[in-house]
């Protein structure tokens, strides 16, 4: 016989004499108290799991909207990469064209006539990883407003990777008819790397 198989029979023996030597009324009583914690103890565990499940619950749902907000923004991502190709491919285009040249050919379209812009001059540059930029100066003499409405219809259509930062305008009456001399501050942009990621 092992010890432990002899200290069980030993208490199922004492336990026994326990139980004989009690009266009636405290059998009831311990009866009682054991149902009592038996039960105490499936609430307590009823209770314990319901919060768990809830907490698990709660997780789900947070891992379910943070996987849609995860899915919204690989699609706002993927729109934006897809933008950022079609820039790139739109500066791509027009790197062998440099700005005096897109503006004389623009105010050619435009109707413009005379040495205009004869005084493109750049200002400043600087670089940054991807592209670089470059200021410049233009100046526009002796022009009717409908001539720069339409010079400026083409240089905006056309797609030319260019920003205009700033522009000066003053008035001068020739006789009847009243001309303008401006002065625009226009930002280009070269791509540095001119491969596009597909």
């Amino acid at each position: 016989m092992s010890i432990l198989s002899g200290t069980t029979t030993r208490l199922r023996e004492r336990t026994r004499d326990s139980l004989a030597s009690m009266t009636p009324r405290d059998r009831m009583l311990l009866l009682g108290t054991g149902v009592f914690l038996l039960i105490f103890i499936m609430i307590v565990s009823i209770i314990f799991m319901n919060r768990a499940l809830k907490d698990l619950k709660t997780q789900i749902q947070d891992s379910k909207q943070a996987y849609a907000t995860l899915k919204k923004e690989q699609g706002e991502v993927e729109q934006l990469r897809k933008s950022v190709v079609a820039y790139q491919e739109k500066i791509a285009q027009h790197s062998n064209t440099d700005l005096s040249a897109f503006l004389s050919k623009s105010s050619q379209k435009a109707g413009i006539t005379g040495k205009i812009l004869d005084r493109v001059r750049e200002k400043n540059s600087s670089k940054t990883e991807f592209f670089t930029q470059k200021s410049y100066n233009v100046p526009l003499k002796e022009v009717s407003l409908s001539d720069f409405t339409s010079f400026l219809y083409e240089i905006e259509t056309a797609e030319y990777p260019f920003e205009i930062q700033q522009c000066s305008i003053r008035t001068r009456k020739r006789g009847e008819e009243q001309k303008l001399r401006i002065e625009l501050d226009i930002m280009t942009y070269e791509l540095i790397n001119m491969e596009v990621e597909q």
